[in-house]
């Protein structure tokens, strides 16, 4: 695994500790990614809604806030199509700032058997809602290697800045050649 310093990374002050930008740069363990099947043949690689909220909370220690922004109505003439899609923005706080991502989450519409009633929305829209939030965590770059393989590397990130007791030792040396 390459090491490479948090300011090669991370060009602009963040206020992300070493511990939160490493989480970006590891691979999600293994027995946390499920696979379903894709339409038209084959399978994706997926995190659960939960496993997602987990590592948001660990990550900014429940300075987080996730929310479907698309009106009701909108989600329900969506359904009528078959499918319910719905626009999340999930907002992440990180130092004083606040980081707010958007993106769309989508479900099939389960249908009764006869074929024109949905089974149960709500759960169709609490799917397409977590859809939304997974898509929004990858925004922020979290399951990179899931959701975004032939971009992804896994590396360790080292903190290259002084320690305070370097830079007081350096104030030192400096004082110390002036004299």
């Amino acid at each position: 695994m390459t090491e490479i310093p948090k300011d090669a990374i991370l060009r602009v002050e963040t206020g992300l500790t070493i511990e939160q930008v490493q989480k970006f740069f590891t691979k999600t363990p293994r027995d946390k990614i499920k696979q379903r099947p894709a339409k038209g043949g084959g399978t994706w690689d997926y995190v659960s809604g939960s496993y997602v909220t987990q590592v948001l909370n660990s990550l900014f220690g429940f300075y987080w806030s996730f929310e479907v922004i698309t009106p009701m109505a909108d989600a329900l003439a969506t359904a009528r199509t078959g499918t319910v899609v719905v626009q999340g923005r999930l907002k992440v706080k990180i130092g004083d700032d606040w980081i707010t991502k958007e993106q769309y989450g989508r479900k099939d519409v389960m249908m009764k058997k006869n074929g024109d009633t949905p089974l149960d929305f709500g759960n169709d829209l609490k799917a397409a809602a977590t859809d939304a939030k997974k898509k929004c965590a990858s925004e922020l770059g979290l399951f990179a290697d899931v959701y975004s393989q032939e971009d992804f590397f896994e590396a360790q990130i080292i903190d290259t800045a002084p320690t305070p007791e370097e830079k007081k030792q350096a104030i030192k040396d400096k004082l110390n050649e002036s004299n």
